[in-house]
């Protein structure tokens, strides 16, 4: 007797995060020194949520599963949208996955909230953070409602009756080095919160204690591109990058405005502030040189090297 080869399909992979770290990693090569550090402190948070996503995308790609897999989809219902970090279907359920990357140690207590420890500076800190888990059943709602609306009668019927059965909240942590304490949540919680290497067990259990009906692999590969032609297209993280633009150009402004009050040297290339830079990598790392201010907003590469 032949076994059949189980198959993770990608419907969507996600490329917004890589291309936000690359524009910060050039943005940060412009921006003054007072800027730098916070640029800086993005770009790790960015890198460790790259490295998260990857984390989750291999536990899915290595599953033993039939999957069907959409990373990054924005439903939008009303006036009300959902950034949603995962779909991920299978045989009998659908899992919808918030991926958090947090650093420190994570405990949830009887009444659900979510506290982070983390050391700093010899001190060990203690904050709230937003509940993933009331964010993530947001979406879910989000996802129901935008269903509802496109449906007739008779199906509106049977999503407000089936969906939450089918439908199933996740949210993973994608850091291997958080460790998660929720000796004291309730059941409820607990099962809508696991650890990235727990992710693959928690789906096939689900699966195995589930009574929905089995679905092929093209029926959950035609559910996953209804739910690719609901979904917007939509860069939250252009937003933001624009955000550090527009800080990083008044910044500079205000450096050029008072190099210029001190006779400041003028770029004989395009006009702009010649400003004092120091390189940070390369064979010259540690040298000081004159940049042009508009190599960001115009491009110009002239540099004047200070002599030693």
């Amino acid at each position: 007797m032949g076994f059949f080869k189980k198959e993770t399909i990608i419907l969507k992979e996600s490329t917004t995060y890589r291309d936000y770290l690359s524009k910060l990693e050039k943005l940060h090569e412009t921006a003054p020194e007072a800027l730098r550090f916070e640029l800086e402190k993005e770009i790790k948070i960015t890198r460790a949520g790259i490295a998260g996503a990857d984390n989750i995308l291999y536990e899915l790609k290595h599953s033993g599963m039939d999957l069907v897999v959409i990373h990054d989809l924005f439903i939008v219902s009303g006036d009300q949208s959902a950034q949603i970090d995962y779909l991920i279907i299978t045989p009998k359920l659908n899992f919808i996955l918030e991926c958090k990357n947090l650093i420190g140690d994570i405990t949830v207590n009887q009444e659900g909230e979510f506290i982070r420890s983390f050391p700093m500076n010899g001190n060990i800190i203690r904050e709230g953070i937003y509940s993933p888990i009331t964010q993530n059943e947001r979406h879910l709602l989000i996802m129901k409602n935008k269903l509802y609306e496109e449906s007739s009668v008779f199906k509106k019927a049977a999503i407000k009756v089936n969906f939450e059965s089918i439908n199933k909240p996740l949210v993973v942590l994608a850091n291997p080095k958080t460790r998660l304490n929720d000796r004291y949540a309730n059941k409820e919680i607990k099962e809508k919160l696991v650890r990235a290497d727990q992710l693959i067990a928690r789906i096939q259990k689900a699966n195995e204690q589930s009574d929905e009906p089995r679905c092929s692999l093209n029926e959950m590969i035609d559910f996953g591109k209804r739910w690719l032609s609901r979904s917007t297209e939509h860069d939250g993280f252009e937003d933001k990058y624009q955000r550090y633009v527009s800080r990083v150009e008044d910044a500079l402004k205000m450096e050029r405005q008072y190099n210029s009050a001190a006779g400041a040297l003028v770029c004989p290339k395009c006009g702009g502030t010649l400003i004092l830079r120091t390189a940070k990598k390369g064979p010259f790392a540690g040298n000081q040189f004159y940049g042009c201010s508009n190599y960001y907003s115009k491009g110009c590469t002239f540099t004047l090297n200070v002599k030693q």
